[in-house]
C-alpha cells in the first residue's frame, strides 16, 4: 500500500463527495486520473480491503429495530445454523465466540415486528433451546472508520433536519454497491426515473435529515 492508497482510502470513508461523478472529483483532489482510481479501488475491492462503496442508512430513522442475539450450539451443527441465520433478510452477520453461547448475531426488522419473538422463533427453527435477546440499551459507539494517514474523524454534523418522506424504492436502489465507473449513479437514475443530478440532490437530503449516516467505503 503506497502514500496514495492511503490517501484513497481516507477519502473514501471519510471525504466522499456527493456529485454525479464522484470518482472523477476524488480522482481531481489526489491530482491523478479518474482511469487509475478505479484501478485502485477495484484492486483493493478484489482483494477484500474494501467490501462495498455505498450509502450507509440509519435503520432506526428508517423505522427498523434491531438487537443482537446469542445461541448455545451444540459446535458440530454451529456451520449449519450460521447458514439457516444467514438466510434470513434481517440478519447483517455472523460469527462465532469461544464461549458455551458460542454463535452471536445482529437481526433487524421492519418496526411492525417484534424482534424478541423473531429470535425466539428462530431458535426454534434450528432446535436451540438457549439462546439470549440483547437489545441495545445505550449506545457508545456511533462510527468506526480507519484513519490511514494518522488519526482522523469524520466532518462534524448539524443537528438532523425535519423528518423527510422515506422512498422505500430509492432506499433499496441505493443501498447496492456503487458500480466503479465515471457514472455509478446512471443505474440507479434508470431504475427510479430520475436523473443522476436528481439521485445525487435526494442523497444529500437524506443526508441532511440523518437517514443516511453517509457514503462512504466499508
Amino acid at each position: 500500500m503506497d502514500a496514495l492508497d492511503k490517501r484513497l482510502i481516507d477519502v473514501l470513508q471519510f471525504d466522499f463527495p456527493l456529485t454525479p461523478r464522484p470518482f472523477a472529483a476524488i480522482a481531481a483532489n489526489l491530482g491523478r486520473g479518474e482511469r487509475e482510481v478505479l484501478r485502485r479501488i477495484g484492486e483493493w475491492k478484489r482483494k477484500g480491503v474494501i467490501r462495498q462503496i455505498s450509502p450507509i442508512f440509519d435503520s432506526a430513522r428508517l423505522g427498523y429495530r434491531s438487537t443482537l442475539a446469542a445461541f448455545r450450539v451444540d459446535p458440530a451443527r454451529v456451520e449449519k445454523v450460521a447458514a439457516f441465520l444467514n438466510k434470513h433478510p434481517g440478519v447483517s452477520h455472523n460469527y462465532l465466540r469461544s464461549d458455551p453461547v458460542n454463535l452471536w448475531f445482529t437481526l433487524t426488522l421492519p418496526g411492525t415486528r417484534d424482534p424478541e419473538e423473531e429470535v425466539r422463533r428462530l431458535a426454534r427453527a434450528c432446535g436451540v433451546k438457549e439462546w439470549f435477546f440483547l437489545p441495545a440499551l445505550r449506545k457508545f459507539k456511533v462510527d468506526f472508520r480507519l484513519g490511514m494517514e494518522g488519526r482522523r474523524k469524520g466532518p462534524a454534523k448539524p443537528p438532523p433536519e425535519k423528518q423527510i418522506s422515506i422512498d422505500k424504492a430509492f432506499v433499496a436502489v441505493l443501498q447496492d454497491d456503487l458500480p466503479l465507473c465515471g457514472r455509478p449513479y446512471r443505474r440507479a437514475a434508470r431504475l427510479l426515473g430520475r436523473t443522476e443530478e436528481g439521485i445525487v440532490a435526494r442523497l444529500k437530503k437524506h443526508v441532511a435529515a440523518g437517514v443516511v449516516r453517509r457514503v462512504a467505503a466499508v
